[in-house]
């Protein structure tokens, strides 16, 4: 037992020497106070990205704001084809701005956002620049391009253009284009003789409202069928300005008047099969090919109409090009059940 006493006591003093050392020790900075644990990264980064994503969010909608100031400031100086850019570039603004501030997808992103920079580019310096990728805001719920488009139009009308002498030019195929071919009409020579109006009213289109028709408007063609000859001269309409989301909606002023007396028209139907169409083409220019395109055609046959009935409202099935005057081959344009409008008008002198 002594021995154990012998062999502990030191070590046990020992310690005891150490303990009370160390607490008599003063501190080497007694006046400094003791750090604060520093932040570990994890910690801070909800806040510092949030910060960085708020900030975003405000120069995007800056940039927006900008943007569609300048285009509502200088519409008169844009044509068409700079407006329906400037309502894309708009529109996709609005979309970053929304998924920085809800964290939806809207199909953007920062990828979408970093090809706008050679468009900035373009879109400053040339008047044909072309937005570099399709938008369509409508498929996650947001207003579509046609609504950015009215905001940047002049005037009470909505989506209405504003004519200049750069974008319009006595003669010039502009010209042609926004004013149309229409004849007035035709002057009947007794009292009891009829002639057809056509008013056109709107042509189903399924992405009419994504902005990506720039000139749109219609062509009626009175043709022998099955023949496919003309009887008289293409009429062609205005610009049609108005959009629906799925529909090309014309003015509602837009009346085409059938050249030919009814009682001639009637002439040629016969029991052999003999008919008289009237052709509607949709129509719209692109820029890139510097040429005017048919999207889309739909008819209709005298022998269809009931001629005692003074307005007639036909809702016709819209085909795909190319475009037959003789009205065999078809194929519809869309599955979705979308119809151009028509009243046909029975006018007696």
């Amino acid at each position: 037992m002594a021995g154990v006493t012998c062999v502990d006591a030191p070590a046990t003093l020992d310690s005891a020497k150490r303990s009370v050392l160390r607490d008599a020790t003063p501190p080497r900075f007694p006046d400094r106070p003791s750090p604060l644990p520093f932040p570990t990264r994890r910690s801070r980064t909800p806040t510092f990205a949030r910060a960085q994503v708020d900030a975003a969010e405000t120069a995007y909608r800056r940039l927006r704001d900008a943007v569609l100031g300048a285009a509502e400031t200088h519409a008169g100086d844009l044509s068409r084809w700079e407006l329906q850019q400037t309502a894309k570039l708009v529109s996709t603004l609005s979309l970053r701005v929304d998924e920085l501030r809800t964290g939806r997808d809207l199909g953007v992103g920062s990828s979408a956002c970093k090809e706008l920079r050679a468009f900035f580019k373009a879109y400053l310096t040339q008047t044909n620049a072309e937005f570099p990728f399709d938008v369509d805001p409508e498929a996650v719920g947001a207003p579509p391009v046609c609504r950015a488009l009215e905001r940047t139009s002049v005037g009470a009308s909505a989506a209405s253009e504003v004519v200049t002498d750069r974008t319009l030019r006595p003669g010039s195929a502009a010209e042609a284009r926004t004013t149309g071919s229409l004849l007035p009409p035709v002057r009947l020579r007794g009292r009891g003789d009829r002639a057809l109006i056509l008013k056109l009213i709107k042509i189903g289109i399924k992405d009419a409202g994504a902005g990506g028709y720039i000139d749109a408007r219609a062509t009626v063609s009175v043709t022998r069928t099955p023949s496919g000859s003309l009887l008289e001269a293409t009429q062609e309409t205005p610009v049609a300005l108005g959009r629906e989301s799925q529909h090309v909606v014309f003015d509602n002023d837009t009346f085409v008047h059938v050249q030919t007396p009814l009682r001639e028209l009637e002439a040629g139907i016969d029991a052999a099969g003999g008919d008289v169409s009237f052709v509607i083409e949709l129509r719209h220019f692109k820029p890139k090919k510097k040429k005017t395109s048919v999207k889309g055609w739909c008819f209709f046959s005298l022998s269809e109409l009931d001629l005692s009935r003074q307005t007639t409202q036909l809702s016709l099935e819209v085909y795909a090009k190319p475009t037959d005057l003789r009205c065999k081959k078809m194929s519809l344009l869309s599955v979705k059940e979308l119809y151009a409008h028509v009243d046909v008008i029975v006018h007696t002198e």
